[in-house]
């Protein structure tokens, strides 16, 4: 393939409509380094909010850090090369942070602002971290951090990225390893649910979207809760998530049901585990621990 060809068609992945979205979100960017990046944004869109209006739901927080994902705003390279990297990148895992005062009515949320900062880049790999906060408030709201393998789009295997791209931008290369490991499964109080994939939670990548699977798993528990087989103490109408660790196994497609297994955990107060079962494949490992509202005066949610 001539150099011209292959450089017209990475810019396809570069262009695609998604990447065209998220530049026409009317955030306002600031560039200080290629590793850093600060998006400023409105505020939470309201489908941030649950059907009440108050609850701040995980997955959307999820989506607003991915709209600010520092790639889809570096400059365009017009070198021979083509752009920095065909942009199909596969999330190995992920971790979230929520801050109580992000749930508050008393804390500000006009602006935002996240800060995107790339911690390392290694031969096909990535770890990235986003932090959400106000300009006026010393604490931070909520913080995302994610390691990520460039994906070649047709094979769906790691590749590297160039070696001039590196060099040309001086990323860090060294970096600790992170694993998410679950706790032994216990013998007893395992409980189960099934999810479907439908169209709607797919992606441009043609798999179930990563954040599908923090829904899924907030489902099955809030059902299991509802239904008196764990978290005795909780009202799921008076939580929010604390914390949240995933890590991803397997691809989940349309179509494919999905079965949901979770437990407490016996020393971490109100955290949770999941396992995603594809028929007899794992695709996913989840631990969840909740901000606890119940009884607190004071806590006026969002």
């Amino acid at each position: 393939m001539d150099v011209q060809k292959n450089t017209i068609q990475k810019k396809s992945f570069v262009k695609r409509p998604v990447g065209i979205l998220k530049k026409q979100l009317g955030y306002t960017r600031e560039f200080f380094h290629p590793n850093l990046a600060r998006i400023i944004i409105p505020t939470l869109p309201y489908e941030a909010l649950d059907c009440s209006g108050e609850k701040i739901l995980p997955w959307s927080l999820m989506k607003l850090f991915d709209s600010c994902e520092i790639s889809d705003f570096w400059p365009f390279q017009d070198e021979p090369q083509g752009p920095a990297h065909d942009k199909v990148m596969y999330i190995l895992n992920y971790e979230l942070e929520i801050d109580e005062a992000l749930y508050t009515s008393d804390s500000p949320k006009v602006p935002l602002i996240i800060d995107n900062t790339v911690k390392y880049v290694k031969n096909a790999s990535r770890f990235t971290e986003s932090i959400l906060r106000h300009p006026e408030v010393e604490r931070q709201y909520a913080k995302c951090s994610g390691i990520e393998v460039n994906m070649d789009p047709e094979t769906r295997k790691p590749k590297p990225f160039p070696l001039w791209w590196k060099e040309h931008f001086n990323f860090p290369t060294e970096g600790s390893k992170r694993e998410f490991k679950l706790p032994t499964k216990p013998k007893a109080n395992v409980f189960s649910s099934e999810h479907r994939v439908c169209f709607s939670d797919t992606d441009e990548n043609k798999h179930m979207n990563y954040t599908v699977y923090v829904r899924f798993c907030c489902d099955s528990f809030c059902e299991n809760v509802l239904a008196g087989k764990y978290g005795v103490s909780l009202d799921v109408y008076e939580i929010g998530v604390k914390k949240l660790q995933i890590s991803y196994l397997n691809e989940c497609n349309l179509g494919d049901i999905l079965t949901v297994a979770s437990w407490e955990d016996k020393v971490i107060k109100n955290a949770y585990h999941f396992e995603i079962w594809n028929g007899s494949v794992l695709s996913a490992t989840v631990t969840i621990s909740y901000h606890n509202f119940f009884n607190i005066e004071k806590c006026s949610r969002l």
